[in-house]
């Protein structure tokens, strides 16, 4: 009896259509149709994911492995180190970790300062070096490049000397014709500026008190914010005087042409119309004007606030004690 032949390839039909597959194919699905291609995809997308995950696993397991060798010990618990550990300090117990925690800031803040410190070494570098420049008093000409000082365009400066310390210094030509006083320093400016306090700017004269003044500003207008604030109240106004003390006023212009009379104040307009009645103050008994309606609307009359606050204090702690000893009458007759 005749054997059948074995097929060199294990997968001759695809399993989703039953279709020929190529020699080379390990996933026994062909792609001739729309469904087997689907299927082929997701079977070796599957495959590659396995693959991949197990060589994770072994990446993990070498690692752990290697971390689990003794590195030293804990210094704060004592426990034991694995290797890969920088701060020596494990994460077993809270205070640990608040000390791994402390570690890691000091580190960076550490890192932050050096930076700094860098920049500021670096600034501090070039600053010296300006002013190795500017203090260069070696005559009339500029300092030399070629010992690598600051360099400019020197056509039209000058050596001048400092106002306080008569010390020469390079001066651009801008500087030359905005400056009058000119220093070699900060520290002499300041100087000069407390040794003479009256030559700070130019001499104006107030708008509102018509007094002379010193100021580094530009064309000021008034001395003081006193001069300021008359001014701005008046600005605008009319000009008149109270009809019966004389008191000089500034009123709005359409208040002006609306009245026809101008007081100070409401006592100055109740003289001048005779209204108003002549009384004492009740503490003091000090002689004191008030308006009849004022006179009529109070029972008691004061001359300030210092005499009505202990007089009411005292009248109205009577008026209490009278109403408990009324109110405790009542109420022993009612039980009664």
């Amino acid at each position: 009896m005749a054997t059948k032949p074995e097929s060199k390839n294990s997968h001759e039909r695809c399993v989703m259509c039953g279709g020929p597959i190529q020699k080379d194919n390990t996933v026994g699905i062909c792609c001739t149709t729309s469904p087997c291609r689907k299927e082929r995809g997701r079977l070796l997308y599957h495959r590659n994911i396995d693959c991949i995950r197990t060589r994770q696993r072994e990446r993990h397991r070498a690692k752990s492995a290697a971390r689990r060798q003794r590195a030293g010990h804990c210094t704060v618990c004592k426990g034991e180190l694995y290797l890969g550990n920088g701060p020596g300090i494990c994460g077993r117990t809270a205070r640990c970790r608040r000390e791994r925690d402390r570690y890691y800031y000091r580190k960076h803040v550490n890192r932050r300062l050096a930076t700094k410190r860098s920049r500021y070494a670096a600034h501090r570098e070039h600053i010296l070096q300006r002013a190795a420049y500017h203090r260069y008093a070696g005559g009339s000409r500029p300092p030399d490049k070629s010992r690598g000082q600051f360099s400019h365009n020197w056509s039209g400066g000058k050596m001048s000397p400092c106002d306080y310390c008569d010390q020469f210094t390079w001066r651009d030509p801008s500087k030359l014709k905005a400056c009058k006083h000119r220093f070699c320093s900060n520290i002499c400016y300041r100087a000069w500026q407390h040794a003479n306090p009256k030559e700070r700017g130019k001499v104006y004269e107030c708008a509102e008190c018509k007094k002379s003044f010193r100021s580094i500003n530009y064309q000021p207008q008034f001395c003081s914010r006193l001069c300021y604030a008359k001014n701005r109240s008046t600005r605008g106004r009319v000009e008149c005087s109270c009809e019966y003390c004389g008191t000089r006023l500034y009123k709005k212009r359409a208040e002006y042409a609306n009245r026809a009379h101008h007081f100070c104040s409401n006592r100055c307009r109740a003289a001048k119309s005779n209204n108003t009645v002549e009384c004492f103050c009740d503490y003091c008994d000090t002689r004191i004007s008030k308006t009849k309606n004022q006179w009529l609307r109070a029972e008691h009359h004061f001359c300030s606030k210092q005499c009505q606050t202990p007089y009411m204090a005292k009248h109205t702690k009577e008026k209490r004690n009278v109403k408990t000893k009324s109110s405790t009458r009542k109420r022993r007759t009612v039980a009664a």
